[in-house]
């Protein structure tokens, strides 16, 4: 299940950068 949490924790941070900054 680590892999999971890690694919999340990737996800997670990409739709921050999109909230951050206007991703394409």
């Amino acid at each position: 299940m680590v892999s999971l949490l890690f694919v999340f924790a990737m996800w997670s941070t990409i739709a921050l950068d999109c909230v951050l900054y206007p991703c394409t």
